[in-house]
């Protein structure tokens, strides 16, 4: 652990338990008087304008580290929370699963006193099955409303904490555990709608007489397996096939999705059936003998946002729209299960996996501590987000709309890399929390993929991660995108999220996390071998975060096929927090 690290420790030891009778005004003092330059040193203390070598710096932190354990032992005694600082890892272990399991149970008087020393065991704790653990706890006292005056140190407490760069390397963070007992799930505001067709009924007509129903303008175009035909009113008559392998009402479960959100107050220009009632076209056969369904759709239809030469307005009103109603559908029971495809196995050894090698952005929150800790690695992100089922226009492709139920009741169908979410107690929960953040998490990555592509991060890609007047505008849309969502999700007007969010999210350390991560000036950081001395920790990540290689070495790797590009854990970390704080109401403020 780094100077830097243990100095930000101490300070947010006695910042949480002014109950210490602590030397806070030599911590007061010593923070005028030190300069940290960067998290891995060189630490400087100054004397009457000289300076003190590193090593008094080190004697100086050691001993108020001392004094401090000296202070919170008899506090965490008192209230049985000293074994969760054990020095055997198991008797940690033994001892944040009883606790979590006695405050579950209401078996402990949970208050201020109580909550600020598990914070302050917390942070001399390094192990993260009991740090897991006293994460799920601090989730339960948040979510019951205790010790809402203690939401910034709870908030701070829940980072990211560590990070490997090297193959499988772990990442630790207590988001995901603290929000698997945080999370409520939203009252639904109407009863479910529904889109599973009950019966598949097929009709069978010419091709010609369904395009006679229309004045075309242009011959048709094919995409994948739709035609696409240019009609009045700068829209398109869409005819599209059934897939090789799908089941017909599958099929037909795109217009039945079309129909139920019809009503809703959408931002999306979307779909429209061919017909009502008794005149709809459904699913009708072809002279060909295949199966198909026809709706119209507007021109921007097939202008997908992964087009790095759309306008910035084109993109944020998409990204936007699609954003705004896959939240307000969730309201009504309704899930767009798939926004894009992201993968963390590819090629055969996906197909052997019962998650077919699906990326999951909480990991922890599916998998527990059987996977390693983080979010795993994201591959080829750029070829996943071609095509994606967002554009121009909102959102894309009703196909893949469906209720809890559906998904609950066959997960291998429509989103196998989460069923194991089905044997958490409150997986509905879980599951609409996981499925929204997926969309918001590949808005996000389409909105990265546009700005780095752009000319003025082009043409200085090395250096634009440094430069704050380049990082403000790409910071506001993402507050913008997530603003979207808070809003839909708690009723809110769009300036109100805005205002609530701006507080909860560094958005200018993601911006540079992904202007660092996303373009080639992170490469030389990051190659095999190189010192982890050298990389940028406080300035990506914060000085309280600590940065190594594989198993904690101090030089970057070893990856799998000695290049970063395809080993290693997700990297641009402070979207855990983005995600998260959309799902806090905004009753909850600092």
């Amino acid at each position: 652990m780094t100077l830097a690290s243990r100095w930000e420790r101490l300070g947010s030891a006695y910042n949480i338990l002014p109950a210490l009778s602590s030397p806070s005004a030599q911590i007061a003092h010593g923070r005028a008087l030190w300069t940290l330059n960067g998290s891995t040193g060189p630490v400087r203390q100054i004397f009457f304008g000289g300076r003190a070598h590193v090593h008094k710096a080190e004697r100086m932190i050691s001993g108020l580290e001392r004094r401090l354990t000296r202070q919170l032992d008899p506090l965490l005694r008192e209230t049985g929370l000293d074994a969760l600082i054990d020095s055997n890892r198991s008797t940690a272990e033994r001892a944040a699963d009883h606790l979590y399991a006695k405050v579950r149970r209401g078996q402990v008087k949970v208050d201020e006193e109580f909550s600020r020393r598990l914070l302050s065991a917390m942070l001399f704790q390094t192990e993260p099955k009991p740090l897991h653990k006293m994460a799920r706890i601090l989730g339960l006292i948040a979510k019951g409303d205790l010790v809402p005056q203690l939401w910034p140190a709870i908030w701070s407490a829940i980072g990211l904490r560590t990070i490997e760069f090297g193959y499988i390397g772990n990442g630790l963070s207590l988001i995901a555990p603290f929000m698997a007992e945080y999370l409520s799930h939203p009252p639904q505001k109407l009863s479910q709608l529904a889109v599973a067709p009950k019966e598949a009924v097929i009709r069978s007509m010419k091709r010609s007489a369904l395009l006679a129903q229309f004045s075309i303008g242009g011959d048709g175009e094919k995409r994948g397996r739709s035609m696409f035909y240019p009609i009045q009113g700068e829209r398109y008559l869409v005819i599209k096939a059934l897939a090789e392998g799908q089941s017909p009402s599958r099929l037909l479960r795109e217009l039945n999705a079309q129909a139920a959100v019809s009503d809703l107050s959408n931002w999306s220009d979307l779909p429209v059936p061919v017909g009502k009632g008794d005149d709809a076209a459904g699913l009708v056969r072809f002279e060909d003998g295949n199966l198909y369904i026809a709706f119209t759709a507007p021109r921007t239809y097939y202008d997908y946002a992964d087009d790095i030469t759309l306008s910035k307005r084109s993109l944020m009103r998409g990204l936007t729209s699609a954003i705004h109603d896959v939240f307000l559908w969730s309201a009504h029971g309704l899930y767009h299960t798939v926004p894009a495809r992201l993968f963390h196995v590819q090629g055969d050894a996906a197909q052997r996996r019962a998650d077919q090698g699906r990326f999951v952005v909480f990991a922890d929150m599916v998998f527990g501590a059987s996977s390693g800790y983080g979010m795993g690695l994201l591959r080829n992100a750029g070829e996943a987000l071609k095509y994606p089922n967002v554009g121009v226009s909102g959102v894309r492709d009703l196909e893949e709309v469906a209720t809890i139920d559906d998904i609950m009741g066959n997960f291998e169908s429509w989103r196998p890399e989460l069923e194991q979410l089905r044997w958490q107690r409150n997986a509905r929960t879980l599951l609409d929390f996981s499925m929204l953040s997926d969309w918001l998490f590949v808005a996000t990555h389409l909105l990265v993929n546009w700005t780095v592509g752009q000319d003025d991060f082009q043409k200085d890609a090395d250096s634009a991660w440094k430069q704050d007047e380049l990082l403000e505008p790409f910071s506001e849309s993402l507050l913008m995108l997530y603003s979207v969502a808070h809003a839909t999700r708690f009723d809110l007007s769009v300036e109100v999220a805005m205002s609530a969010l701006r507080k909860r999210v560094d958005w200018l350390k993601l911006a540079r996390q992904y202007a660092f991560f996303e373009t080639s000036a992170s490469h030389p950081y990051l190659e095999e071998d190189v010192p982890v001395s050298i990389f940028p920790t406080q300035q990506l990540y914060g000085g309280e975060v600590i940065v190594s290689g594989k198993k904690g070495r101090n030089l970057m790797g070893p990856y799998y096929d000695s290049t970063f590009a395809s080993s290693g854990q997700y990297r641009s970390r402070e979207i855990e927090r983005a995600l998260a704080a959309v799902f806090i109401p905004p009753s909850v403020s600092w």
